[in-house]
């Protein structure tokens, strides 16, 4: 990350007239530090973000690229997810149909340890 400047923009594009969005758009996208930005708006988001940080699950997750790219990236990710998730229940009714009772699970790889 860049040098940290603890300055807020929270709905920046709300109420602003073209011109002012404008001006602000270029004005942020020549601003070199940290900023927190806070908008609805994704074409704002899109020309002046080249990093997205996400809060989820009480996570916080780095997106490299502007909004666009984390809207996709997000998508790979939860896919993923529910691949993992789908692949770990298949293995589940497999131990049970096999009659194993009691099995542990290491956290995130669903290995059975017996």
């Amino acid at each position: 990350m860049l040098d940290f400047t603890p300055i807020g923009v929270d709905e920046p594009t709300n109420h602003r007239d073209l011109n002012a969005v404008i001006w602000l758009d270029d004005y942020l996208q020549k601003w070199k530090k940290t900023l927190l930005i806070v908008s609805h708006d994704q074409d704002f988001l899109n020309s002046t973000c080249e990093e997205i940080l996400h809060l989820n699950d009480q996570k916080l997750d780095t997106y490299r690229g502007n909004y666009d790219t984390f809207k996709q990236l997000e998508v790979k990710k939860r896919e993923q997810a529910t691949k993992a998730w789908e692949l770990e229940q298949r293995k589940i009714k497999q131990l049970k149909s096999s009659g194993v009772t009691k099995v542990h699970f290491f956290f995130g790889g669903g290995v059975p340890m017996g």
